[in-house]
């Protein structure tokens, strides 16, 4: 019975969470959550195009959620680990987006998404200390997770940034080093969890792609050109982290459910 509630409520997040932005794009729920952050102008928002990786993202989780309601996973013991912080990260999004797009607060939001990205954290964290999983569970389990948690971790800062007064991201000196305060923030955090997950490829393009993003930016508004340098930076030190962190060599196995 707890199987089944797990497996059910996650799938039907997973569709709820693409449902929600669906009726901001329609014009039933709000508008579409973007606009109230390409309205901010703090150095650490990414470029508009950086938010089409939610389509990679839910096409992602819907995969995981289709693979753990097949009747031979249901009583997977990795995936019982993983199913409901995985859920509290779904649950948070639909949540987010929803806000988001009624134009909520933005500290609100900033606060919202915390639970996210600790409940996807969590989720990839268990995956990734098991040896269990084949190659296909690093796909369509694995990758869909930590592509989440990586996007989430980026995402945080974008939300803390812009619920910051704007006046601490004027030009000048004060206002590149909040930005770069935040971007590094971002980065330890990001950091700690390559290593703590030995590296999966989907957190780290998920990073990669929103500092890319930040640094586009920065160089379109001819602004805040530290920031960008500090991005590229930040960028370059996580793939060496990353290098490292792949040759720790394979997790412990860990059988518990």
């Amino acid at each position: 019975m707890r199987d089944r509630l797990r497996v059910w409520t996650t799938m039907s997040l997973a569709l709820i969470q693409i449902l929600v932005p669906v009726l901001g794009s329609v014009g039933v729920l709000g508008r579409m959550q973007g606009a109230q952050f390409q309205l901010v102008k703090s150095p650490v928002v990414p470029a508009g195009y950086a938010f089409g990786i939610w389509g990679v993202l839910y096409a992602g989780c819907l995969v995981y959620a289709v693979e753990q309601a097949r009747p031979s996973r249901r009583r997977d013991p990795v995936l019982r680990r993983m199913g409901w912080p995985f859920a509290l990260a779904l649950l948070v999004d639909a949540v987010w987006s929803a806000l988001a797009q009624l134009e909520a607060p933005l500290a609100v939001l900033a606060l919202v998404i915390l639970p996210g990205l600790f409940g996807a954290l969590l989720a990839a964290g268990r995956f990734y200390a098991s040896a269990a999983g084949s190659p296909q569970d690093r796909w369509r389990v694995g990758a869909p997770v930590a592509g989440l948690a990586g996007w989430l971790t980026a995402a945080a800062l974008a939300n803390v940034s812009v619920a910051l007064p704007a006046r601490w991201f004027v030009p000048g000196g004060q206002g590149a080093a909040v930005s770069i305060a935040l971007l590094s923030a971002c980065g330890l955090v990001a950091g700690l969890a390559l290593w703590r997950l030995r590296a999966p490829v989907a957190y780290l393009a998920a990073v990669a792609w929103a500092l890319v993003a930040v640094i586009v930016a920065d160089v379109t508004r001819e602004s805040a050109a530290g920031v960008a340098v500090a991005a590229g930076t930040w960028l370059a030190a996580l793939v060496v982290l990353s290098a490292f962190a792949w040759n720790r060599g394979p997790a412990p196995a860990t059988g518990a459910a």
